[in-house]
Protein backbone atom coordinates (compact mmCIF):
# COMPACT_ATOMS: atom_id res chain seq x y z
CA UNK A 1 0.00 0.00 0.00
CA UNK A 2 1.14 3.55 -0.54
CA UNK A 3 0.53 6.67 1.50
CA UNK A 4 -0.57 10.00 0.06
CA UNK A 5 3.07 11.13 0.30
CA UNK A 6 4.21 8.22 -1.88
CA UNK A 7 5.69 6.12 0.92
CA UNK A 8 5.24 2.39 0.30
CA UNK A 9 4.20 0.21 3.22
CA UNK A 10 4.08 -3.54 3.59
CA UNK A 11 1.86 -5.44 6.03
CA UNK A 12 2.60 -9.12 6.54
CA UNK A 13 0.53 -11.59 8.55
CA UNK A 14 2.15 -14.82 9.63
CA UNK A 15 2.20 -17.55 12.23
CA UNK A 16 4.94 -15.75 14.11
CA UNK A 17 2.92 -12.53 14.23
CA UNK A 18 2.02 -9.54 12.12
CA UNK A 19 4.30 -6.71 11.08
CA UNK A 20 4.23 -3.45 9.21
CA UNK A 21 7.33 -2.12 7.51
CA UNK A 22 8.24 0.82 5.31
CA UNK A 23 11.90 -0.05 4.73
CA UNK A 24 12.32 0.10 0.95
CA UNK A 25 14.65 -2.90 0.77
CA UNK A 26 12.22 -5.12 2.72
CA UNK A 27 9.22 -3.91 0.75
CA UNK A 28 11.07 -4.55 -2.52
CA UNK A 29 12.17 -8.03 -1.45
CA UNK A 30 8.61 -9.00 -0.55
CA UNK A 31 7.24 -7.65 -3.84
CA UNK A 32 9.83 -9.73 -5.68
CA UNK A 33 8.93 -12.88 -3.75
CA UNK A 34 5.22 -12.30 -4.31
CA UNK A 35 5.86 -11.92 -8.04
CA UNK A 36 7.70 -15.25 -8.11
CA UNK A 37 4.85 -16.97 -6.28
CA UNK A 38 2.30 -15.49 -8.66
CA UNK A 39 4.28 -16.65 -11.66
CA UNK A 40 4.43 -20.21 -10.33
CA UNK A 41 0.81 -20.41 -9.18
CA UNK A 42 -1.81 -22.32 -11.10
CA UNK A 43 -4.92 -20.56 -12.31
CA UNK A 44 -8.11 -21.21 -10.29
CA UNK A 45 -9.52 -23.66 -12.84
CA UNK A 46 -6.39 -25.82 -12.89
CA UNK A 47 -6.25 -25.75 -9.08
CA UNK A 48 -9.88 -26.88 -8.88
CA UNK A 49 -9.19 -29.66 -11.39
CA UNK A 50 -6.29 -30.99 -9.31
CA UNK A 51 -8.31 -30.83 -6.10
CA UNK A 52 -11.23 -32.69 -7.69
CA UNK A 53 -8.87 -35.36 -9.01
CA UNK A 54 -7.32 -35.85 -5.57
CA UNK A 55 -10.75 -36.04 -3.92
CA UNK A 56 -11.82 -38.78 -6.33
CA UNK A 57 -8.66 -40.72 -5.43
CA UNK A 58 -9.56 -40.80 -1.72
Amino acid sequence: MSTEKGRTLLYVEGQDGDRLTSKPEQVGDHFDLFGILRAQALNPWKSAEIIETKVRQL
